[in-house]
């Protein structure tokens, strides 16, 4: 039998984090403004940017700058590697990511 080590697979750190923040953004979310991380999607008026932000500082909390910009550079690529091999998400992804800006627009 073949031992795989999970825990130290970038994919399982991925999802791991992606997990703890949808879980952290929707408790913030229920707790100050009664509305769940996937209504957020939708509404996102002034209360719940605040619970964005304050995730965001918390989860980047002694992180330099530098090392951020690294992180988001390496999961962008993989990411369009994956897209690229698999097609994953892409549609999703692009809907997504416009419904968020037409509703910064609006506000």
């Amino acid at each position: 039998m073949q031992y795989y080590d999970f825990e130290n697979n970038i994919g399982y750190i991925i999802n791991r984090t992606a997990k703890a923040f949808v879980g952290a953004l929707d408790s913030q979310l229920r707790e100050k403004v009664g509305v769940t991380a996937s209504q957020w999607k939708v509404l996102q008026w002034h209360k719940m940017m605040e619970c964005v932000l304050n995730i965001k500082e918390i989860s980047l909390k002694g992180i330099p700058d530098e090392s951020v910009k690294i992180m988001k550079d390496a999961l962008e690529n993989i990411w369009c590697n994956l897209r690229l091999y698999f097609d994953v998400d892409s549609d999703y992804v692009k809907k997504s990511h416009h419904k968020t800006l037409v509703s910064h627009r609006e506000d």
